[in-house]
């Protein structure tokens, strides 16, 4: 509790002058422009979650086709028969445990609940191709002898909420949806040659590149205590592009990236909201 203090406070000395500083400005547009931003700043709730969190990684890349194709992770390159493109599905990091949650204020509508919002995340993946599967790759002779990353990364969510609130009965259900867009830096390693890379990928669907479940269990003043699971992929199909230039006869490397946010509550992860701002 000393540490949700202390953001709290923190959180609310970057916001304070800023508020109190544009009361003392002429009115101008502005001014109101930004006092609306300080309004939306402030109106944050703070609170603590339980969850279970999974990040994986699709990367794919083209290669001469082997004498033995393993069909379960390679397909042939439609405009060239001598080629084909292979997947190595790899893990990119998790974790489970408490969290931190903030989150605008929560404003019943009625009945039905409709808010567009923007959500942000940020991550560290490191993961590579292992030892198994590379042995598999070897046997059928794909060229592939190492695959890793290290990557920073950082989410963009624009989405729309959605849902039923009823005022004297329970659950709320709230469902939010949009695209994604993640921006990565860092390294990827393949065959021993290390490369410096800034990955850019987004979701292929302006609907269901961020997807979320609430259940808002019981509401008290401005806290809530509910469970929630969210999904969200940046890339479709291939991605984009993951390494640059050519390695032991592969080439044109492509990511997509994968983040799942569950529990151990019939899946769910558990949230509980703060009633205080």
């Amino acid at each position: 509790m000393e540490a949700y203090a202390a953001l709290k406070c923190a959180l609310w000395r970057i916001v304070q002058p800023l508020a109190v500083g544009l009361m003392l400005l002429p009115a101008t547009p502005a001014q109101a422009f930004f006092s609306e931003i300080a309004s939306y700043l402030a109106a944050y709730q703070y609170g603590i979650d339980y969850t279970s969190s999974f990040d994986s990684v699709d990367a794919s890349y083209q290669t001469d086709k082997a004498q033995a194709t393993p069909t379960d992770h390679c397909v042939s390159e439609p405009n060239n028969p001598n080629k084909q493109i292979c997947t190595a599905t790899m893990r990119g990091g998790g974790s489970s445990g408490y969290g931190i949650v903030i989150t605008q204020q929560f404003k019943r509508q009625g009945l039905f609940y409709f808010r567009p919002d923007i959500g942000f995340g940020l991550r560290y993946l490191e993961g590579a191709r292992s030892g198994h599967d590379l042995d598999r790759d070897r046997s059928v002779g794909l060229p592939l002898r190492q695959l890793k990353f290290n990557l920073g990364a950082a989410v963009i969510k624009p989405y729309i909420q959605f849902g039923i609130t009823p005022a004297d009965t329970w659950p709320d259900l709230l469902i939010s949806l949009g695209p994604s867009a993640q921006m990565a830096f860092g390294n990827v390693t393949v065959n021993g040659k290390r490369e410096n890379v800034a990955v850019v990928t987004s979701s292929n669907s302006v609907i269901t590149g961020f997807v979320a479940l609430e259940i808002v269990f019981w509401r008290f003043g401005r806290g809530a205590l509910s469970v929630f699971t969210e999904n969200e992929v940046a890339g479709g199909g291939r991605g984009s592009t993951f390494y640059p230039g050519s390695v032991d006869g592969m080439d044109d490397f492509h990511a997509s990236f994968n983040h799942s946010v569950s529990g151990g509550f019939y899946g769910f992860g558990i949230k509980v909201l703060s009633p205080w701002p």
